[in-house]
């Protein structure tokens, strides 16, 4: 709508210009550009007001958080008891209830890449995870471990690096060792090294 709505102050901008020149050229015209110009803005003020609830019915989608909330719970424990097709089922009916929610991409993610190892769909699903949460450090290392084992140290140990630096803000010195722990298992010495000397810094 506000797209819209930038649109139409464009038109009727363009609208100003061209009127501008009568208004300051001729005093004969000056007090027909003004009466011309209050007309337009009238009409367009209420052609606009008129069209808005139609483009909200076309673009406006009524989600429900609270559905979204029960049916992912119903997907954690479906994914608890590793009923990963069945959690799967209801993790994207969740999406269909709300498409926002960060945590059912992330355990999608997780799903699709160390339990199913189709890499290509957990990267998708971890990078719409951070997309609409980009402080959760799990969708990170997530993102990082899914890298390093479809091939991709280079990448995956700069998100693991990031996530055991989320990590550590937060205070959480066991999560950042066991990051510290896969970085220290691929061959980029550069963010093991990083996360070691952060690690450090914490314990002091």
């Amino acid at each position: 709508m506000a797209y819209f709505l930038l649109n139409c102050n464009i038109v009727l901008i363009r609208f100003k210009m061209n009127f501008y020149h009568l208004y300051y050229k001729d005093h004969i015209y000056r007090n027909f550009s003004i009466r011309i110009m209050a007309k337009l803005t009238v009409i367009i003020i209420i052609f606009l007001s008129f069209l808005a609830p139609f483009h909200s019915r076309i673009y406006a989608k009524d989600y429900d958080l609270n559905k979204a909330q029960q049916l992912f719970s119903k997907g954690e424990v479906f994914f608890t008891e590793y009923n990963i097709d069945l959690a799967l089922r209801y993790y994207f009916a969740a999406l269909d209830s709300y498409p926002f929610m960060s945590k059912a991409y992330y355990k999608i993610g997780v799903i699709y890449g160390p339990l199913k190892r189709r890499y290509k769909k957990s990267i998708k699903f971890f990078r719409k995870s951070i997309k609409y949460d980009i402080q959760d450090p799990n969708a990170y290392y997530g993102l990082g471990m899914t890298y390093c084992m479809a091939g991709d140290e280079r990448l995956g140990s700069k998100f693991l690096l990031k996530a055991g630096m989320m990590f550590l803000r937060e205070g959480n010195i066991t999560a950042a060792l066991s990051v510290y722990d896969v970085l220290n298992q691929t061959k980029e010495k550069d963010c093991k090294e990083k996360l070691a000397l952060a690690i450090e810094r914490s314990s002091k």
